[in-house]
């Protein structure tokens, strides 16, 4: 973890956060999920940038969810189709509700200034293309943000949320998993067979295999 750490100078940017206290009137969106909920627990989001090419300046947005009662366990939630957004849905109910330090990323593509209503908190996410689950314009002549796509933003984002995890409750994670479906299953068939220290278990429905020539 010494290495991850010391990294972590040069890979994680632009990091922003804020403190929701229990019952807070959550409302963010991207174009892949949107989350409207007074149902969480008290929780504190960590937005930022990871940088995926030190050569082309290429960065991917990320947001790491912890919540003040968490279970030891991360969970990473996959994106869908050809959408760039960090998955918000699952984050809050799947992730953060049932005790997990929960994380996503937006591929690499995905560029918008998110603003909560209740914090006024302005997200600003990756450079790169917007665009929702059935556009995928934004890979034309654009290999560096299709490499994000295809597995380079989701893995930084497990490195970087790892050791932010850590050093946020001063201990290490206990067990680390991964869910996602469509896009988001290639993404853990692919996070499985060449990273398969990211994570100790993952659940991948419909994977698009080939979806993406980086895939």
């Amino acid at each position: 973890m010494r290495g991850v750490y010391a990294d972590l100078t040069t890979s994680v940017r632009d990091v922003a956060t804020h403190y929701y206290p229990v019952g807070s009137f959550i409302d963010v969106t991207s174009p892949w999920s949107t989350l409207t909920t007074t149902d969480l627990p008290a929780f504190c989001p960590l937005i930022f940038n990871i940088l995926t090419n030190p050569v082309t300046g290429k960065t991917a947005g990320a947001e790491l969810w912890l919540p003040d009662d968490g279970n030891t366990r991360m969970l990473a939630f996959g994106g869908g189709g050809w959408s760039g957004g960090v998955p918000f849905g699952p984050m809050g109910v799947d992730g953060v509700a049932q005790g997990y330090a929960s994380y996503g990323t937006d591929g690499g593509k995905f560029v918008q200034q998110e603003t909560s209503l209740i914090v006024e908190l302005t997200r600003i996410l990756a450079l790169g293309h917007e665009s929702d689950w059935l556009d995928g314009s934004w890979g034309l002549n654009n290999d560096d943000t299709i490499i994000d796509f295809g597995y380079r933003a989701v893995h930084l984002s497990v490195i970087a949320s790892k050791a932010l995890t850590a050093r946020y409750y001063g201990k290490e994670h206990s067990k680390s998993y991964f869910s996602g479906c469509s896009n988001g299953g290639r993404q853990g068939i692919k996070s499985m067979a060449s990273y398969p220290e990211d994570f100790d278990g993952l659940m991948c429905l419909n994977g698009l295999q080939g979806f993406c020539k980086a895939a």
